[in-house]
C-alpha cells in the first residue's frame, strides 16, 4: 500500500472475499464444464434466431472476472486517491477520514459485484434464462445505493 494510511482490515477482508469468490467461480465453471461433456451451454432467443453459446465463454468469463478482481482491488491499493472522481472537492484536513469511506465503499462495491458475477454463473450454467434480467435488477438495487450511501458518509466526514 502506497503511502495509503487510511485503508485498514475492513478494507482487506471485502476484496479476500472477493478473490476468493473469484476463484471459486472458476472452479464452478471447470467443474460444470467437465459434467456437462458438451459443446452446447445456453440455446439464445433473439430477433427469431436461435444461437448457442460455448463453455469456453463461461471459462473465459471467469478468467477474466478473476484479472478484474484483481485489477479493483491494485486500483485501491495502488492508484491515488486523488483520481477518485468524487460530487465535491476534498478538505485536505480530512482527507484520510473521507478516503477511509471512499475507498471502503470500493472495497464492499467490489465484494458486491464478485457475489453477483457467481450468482449470474450459476444461473447461465444451469439455463435459468428467466432469472437473468432479475439478477442484474438485484445488482443495481444492491451496488448503486452502497456506492451512494457510502459517497454520503463521505461528504458529511469532509464538513
Amino acid at each position: 500500500m502506497i503511502n495509503k494510511p487510511y485503508l485498514t482490515m475492513k478494507h482487506v477482508i471485502p476484496e479476500i472475499i472477493a478473490l476468493i469468490l473469484a476463484g471459486l467461480n472458476l472452479i464452478f465453471v471447470i467443474v460444470f464444464i467437465n459434467v456437462t461433456h458438451t459443446d452446447l451451454l445456453a440455446q439464445i432467443r433473439n430477433e427469431g434466431y436461435d444461437s448457442f453459446g460455448s463453455l469456453a465463454e463461461l471459462l473465459v468469463m471467469a478468467i477474466v472476472f478473476i484479472l478484474v478482481t484483481l485489477i479493483g482491488i491494485a486500483a485501491n491499493h495502488f492508484i491515488p486517491g486523488s483520481l477518485y472522481r468524487l460530487p465535491f472537492k476534498i478538505n485536505q484536513e480530512k482527507y484520510n477520514e473521507v478516503m477511509y469511506f471512499v475507498s471502503l465503499g470500493t472495497s464492499i462495491n467490489l465484494l458486491e459485484i464478485a457475489a453477483w458475477i457467481c450468482f449470474f454463473s450459476v444461473i447461465w450454467a444451469l439455463k435459468l434464462g428467466t432469472l437473468q434480467v432479475p439478477s442484474v435488477i438485484l445488482l443495481l438495487v444492491i451496488a448503486v445505493p452502497t456506492s451512494l450511501v457510502f459517497t454520503i458518509i463521505a461528504y458529511r466526514h469532509n464538513k
